[in-house]
């Protein structure tokens, strides 16, 4: 398999090392979890909760100013029902917001730094396995 030359943003890494870096994981734990799908409109849903994305008025959704590092999104592993087959357990990645580092869930010791309109907690993942790209150069068997 051969990856060429890329151009990566700031935080990005290359072809090569996702590669390496998720054959490493995969090894060290060939029977658990691979990867999560993570549907775009969770991650819209979740930025827009935090006001990170504000809709215009003309209900496009536009940046609002995000400048910390610290401010981002937390991926907590966790099992839940499928939804497929809700008596049937599967691993989850629920993701919250962070704001100068702490979640921004409804419920957490610490005071909220915005306001959400639901909990502020989203999950709507689905696992490799059973959900995967097995032609994906980050998919090893």
């Amino acid at each position: 398999m051969s990856f060429s030359d890329e151009k990566l943003p700031k935080n990005g890494i290359t072809a090569k090392e996702a590669s390496d870096w998720t054959a490493a994981y995969q090894t060290a734990h060939p029977n658990e979890t691979k990867a999560f799908s993570i549907p775009i409109v969770d991650l819209l849903e979740l930025l827009t909760e935090l006001g990170v994305l504000q809709k215009d008025s003309k209900g496009n959704l536009t940046t609002h100013g995000v400048t910390d590092p610290a401010d981002g999104i937390r991926a907590y592993l966790a099992i839940g029902p499928d939804p497929d087959k809700p008596s049937v357990n599967e691993d989850k990645l629920v993701l919250v917001g962070t704001v100068d580092g702490e979640d921004q869930v409804k419920g957490t010791p610490n005071p909220l730094k915005v306001t959400l309109l639901g909990s502020g907690a989203f999950d709507l993942t689905r696992p490799c396995p059973t959900k995967c790209d097995v032609k994906s150069p980050l998919y090893h068997s």
